[in-house]
This record gives structure tokens, C-alpha cells and sequence, in this order.
């Protein structure tokens, strides 16, 4: 059984309570789209884990179908990155985040991967002061596979030696692409959105992840607690 080497985080919904108030950004965002804001929100809310450009840009051209000029999508881009930037930095953390980041970047390198544009991601950390946690920090626009192999070269691990703690279905399956180990986290309250999904775990917050030091499934186990 493989050891668990590397950790890599999402941040909204899995270290701040942030999730539903992207949300209802888009919501706002297309509010004047009454005709159409409930195809929105559903579309917003089965690809959470997706890029803001990525949905803006889908929403625009499929549900709209409005052919937006680049002048137009910027102005979009910007509306939400401040109305973001506001908002997020009033949400609260997931209840054991700090008190995880702290213990396990003692033990293990840490990473956060995101979907919000990486140097967003980075000014966010560090007006949080959790940017000391991990040894990298990335965002969009590139997806978040293509982070994880950055990361698995950068540490020379395997696949199945890195973990990565997510909250929504894309999580998974950018994860799942790269071969990682994937744990998910389902707030209370929240639909079970990994049913049926092959995950190594489920949380309810991060308070909750000293269990899997006990993790017993097929791709691994936390810290010194599996054997080869």
C-alpha cells in the first residue's frame, strides 16, 4: 500500500466556506437574464470546479447564445473578480482548515489548486497569511490536471502518493485523470455530489481528515501510516 507523500487542496469549499457565494456571483452576474437564470444556476452549480472564464465563456455562447466580444467578456471577467475578491475575503474558514494546513505542513509539502486565476489565488493566500502553508500555489486559466503534473514533477512522486481534496464533481475528475488519490468533502447539509464516484474518502470539513490516517483502500494512506 502506497504512502500518501504530497497533499494538494481546492480552496473555495474546502479551505474557506466560499462555495455558495460563487455561486450566487453568477447568479447576480446574469440576473438581468430572467428567462434564462435557472439553466444558469444549474449550469453553475454541476461545474463548480470549473474556471470562471470557462463558464462565463459557455454561458455567453450556449445558454445565452450571445456571440460576446472580448471587450464584453473582460468587462464580465472583471465584474466577477471584484464582486469575488469582496466577498471572499469576508467568508469564514472550514471548520479544522488552519488547524490542518498547520499540523500537516509539518509533515508533508502542501499545495493549493484552484480554479480562480492563479495570481488572484496568490493575493488571496497572502492577505490570509496561509501562503507560508504550501510550496505552491495555482490557479487558472490552466486546468488543474496540468497543475498536478507540474507537481508530481516538481516532487517526483507517484500518482498514487499525492491526495488531492476537492468538493466538487470536476475535482474528481481532473483528479481521477491524473491517477491521484482523491477525498471529497461534503459539507453538512449538501447532496452527495461523489455517489457512485470512486473516491478514498468523504468529509464533512477539515477537521475530519485525521481519520484518514486510517484510510485503509487500494491507492493509500496519510504520512507513515501505509506500507509499500
Amino acid at each position: 500500500m502506497k504512502q500518501i507523500r504530497v497533499i494538494i487542496f481546492d480552496f473555495d469549499g474546502v479551505i474557506v466556506e466560499s462555495a455558495g457565494v460563487k455561486e450566487g456571483l453568477f447568479h447576480d452576474l446574469f440576473s438581468n437574464h430572467p428567462d434564462h437564470i435557472d439553466e444558469i444556476d444549474r449550469y453553475q452549480r454541476v461545474h463548480a470546479g470549473c474556471s470562471r472564464f470557462e463558464k462565463i465563456d459557455h454561458i455567453l455562447k450556449h445558454i445565452l447564445k450571445k456571440d460576446a466580444g472580448k471587450e464584453e467578456k473582460d468587462r464580465m471577467y472583471e465584474c466577477f473578480a471584484r464582486a469575488a475578491t469582496e466577498k471572499v475575503a469576508r467568508c469564514s474558514y472550514v471548520e479544522g482548515a488552519l488547524e490542518c494546513l498547520k499540523y500537516y505542513s509539518e509533515i508533508l509539502p502542501l499545495y493549493l489548486v484552484s480554479a480562480t486565476p492563479q495570481e488572484e489565488m496568490r493575493r488571496i493566500a497572502a492577505d490570509r497569511n496561509i501562503s507560508q502553508y504550501f510550496q505552491g500555489i495555482y490557479g487558472a486559466p490552466a486546468r488543474k490536471r496540468n497543475h498536478f503534473a507540474t507537481i508530481l514533477n516538481e516532487s517526483g512522486c507517484l500518482a498514487n502518493e499525492v491526495l488531492y481534496i476537492g468538493d466538487s464533481l470536476q475535482d474528481y475528475e481532473e483528479a481521477k485523470f491524473a491517477g491521484l488519490c482523491f477525498v471529497g468533502r461534503v459539507a453538512d447539509g449538501c447532496p452527495n455530489v461523489f455517489e457512485g464516484c470512486e473516491v478514498n474518502g468523504l468529509v464533512r470539513d477539515l477537521s475530519e481528515l485525521e481519520k484518514l490516517r486510517m484510510l485503509n483502500c487500494e491507492k493509500g494512506v496519510i504520512g507513515d501510516y501505509g506500507e509499500d
